[in-house]
């Protein structure tokens, strides 16, 4: 945890006193990390093969985020809910025409069982402003959803309980695990999920929907591709995902 306050350190050594970092496969480990973040620190932790600061999804939290990550204070954060709440923080009927939210919902369904996944989406009414950016007229926030085996799943799904909210605020860990170093036996981790964005959709000639992959990181372009030609869904690979992020080097 970053910026914990006295209490929350006391309370992680009383739940285990052979520790000294909290473990998301131990509830009361959850449980104290979730209490934490609603009370307003920030969750340094795996989200399957990449890793991620979460906060509160309030104005004052993302702009800590940010400022942890290096960005603009008033940039917006990348959100983060469990897959069963997705659709409270996206707006499927404002998907450009022609593409079905139903299959919209299959694709991003099957590729989070494979692992952590980015989304760019037209924003629900109740995804505040400082987490929406604009793109071509429509309210948009970009989500980071984990896998569904990832064990961080009971920990966001407890402190949305907690918060009595359906998202958090997200960022790639890139800066501070970089600097930190993590245990030699960890899996190969990737600095950013992969990104599909169901904005910016284009059309080919069979008036097929053709799905930007904005980013290519944790999931594998051909994995992405192959659950899209499933679902008769094209795509476009833009610019900035010509080529695989390399996987992080530790010391």
């Amino acid at each position: 945890m970053i910026a914990r306050d006295a209490l929350m350190v006391d309370e992680v050594e009383a739940a285990d006193s052979t520790v000294s970092v909290l473990r998301l496969a131990h509830p009361a480990h959850r449980e104290i990390a979730a209490r934490a973040v609603v009370a307003g620190s920030v969750a340094l932790h795996g989200f399957a093969n990449i890793y991620v600061l979460t906060a509160s999804s309030d104005a004052g939290a993302s702009e800590r985020l940010n400022l942890l990550c290096g960005r603009s204070p008033h940039a917006p954060a990348w959100v983060t809910t469990t897959p069963e709440r997705l659709d409270t923080v996206t707006d499927w009927a404002v998907l450009p025409e022609g593409l079905d939210a139903w299959e919209a919902r299959a694709v991003i369904s099957e590729l989070v069982a494979s692992g952590p996944l980015g989304l760019r989406l037209p924003a629900s009414v109740g995804v505040p402003d400082h987490l929406v950016s604009m793109h071509e007229g429509v309210r948009c926030v970009q989500v980071m959803l984990a896998g569904v085996a990832c064990s961080s799943g009971g920990f966001l799904s407890r402190t949305l309980d907690i918060a009595g909210s359906d998202l958090l605020a997200i960022q790639p860990a890139c800066r501070v695990v970089a600097d930190q170093g993590v245990i030699v036996h960890e899996p190969v981790h990737h600095r950013l999920p992969s990104v599909l964005s169901f904005q910016g959709v284009r059309f080919d000639r069979r008036n097929r929907p053709l799905i930007p992959i904005q980013t290519h990181g944790s999931l594998a372009l051909e994995r992405m591709t192959a659950v899209l030609d499933r679902y008769d869904l094209g795509h476009v690979v833009l610019p900035g995902a010509q080529r695989r992020l390399a996987a992080r080097l530790y010391r």
